[in-house]
């Protein structure tokens, strides 16, 4: 699970916890990768830009154990607040800094085509707020929603599942709002098996 939101005791650092741990008592195995309480930095270095396309494209230890526990993983969670249409910095950062060739991806030596390489992957799951409403985040092309519900997804298994739960105006809603929408995440949990 990543969690990328910088306030701990946010909406969505609450989401997280409670999926870890519905997971965990389920039986899952569950590694939480917090990026603000990691303080992950998001910024591609020029060393690891020019590592990008070697044999070794990871420098940071930190990175090297994110990509270990994503190559283990056969299932993951997304939880993060969406910013202006997208996924924060940090989280895209992540995705830029550990979804390298050799993770996510390889290239085929002769015709230089990608070939997925996260075919461990059979679940992936994505928990957003957002203080936009839904009709704005999609006219941005809601590129956070694209980039791990449909992109990831062709690097995983053929077969993955994919859950998308967003709370859309969330700056907005009411208390008992947001526990419904605590509760529909709890409830599409709850069917991972």
């Amino acid at each position: 699970m990543v969690l990328a939101h910088p306030d701990p005791s946010s909406l969505c650092a609450e989401l997280a916890e409670d999926v870890r741990s519905q997971l965990s008592r389920r039986g899952h195995a569950v590694r939480l990768i917090d990026l603000g309480r990691e303080g992950f930095d998001p910024v591609m270095t020029a060393d690891e830009r020019i590592a990008y396309e070697t044999e070794e494209p990871i420098l940071d230890p930190v990175v090297r154990r994110h990509a270990d526990l994503v190559k283990r993983a056969d299932a993951m969670v997304f939880v993060y607040p969406t910013v202006t249409g997208g996924l924060p910095a940090q989280l895209k950062g992540w995705f830029e800094r550990v979804m390298v060739s050799g993770v996510a991806f390889e290239l085929e030596a002769k015709t230089n085509k990608i070939r997925p390489a996260l075919r461990n992957i059979r679940r992936i799951g994505v928990i957003t707020t957002s203080d936009a409403g839904r009709a704005a985040t999609a006219v941005v092309n809601d590129s956070g929603r694209r980039t791990l519900h449909r992109t990831l997804r062709l690097m995983a298994h053929p077969m993955a599942k994919r859950t998308f739960l967003a709370l859309y105006r969330s700056d907005k809603r009411s208390e008992p709002e947001r526990n419904i929408f605590k509760d529909r995440v709890h409830r599409a949990m709850t069917g991972w098996t």
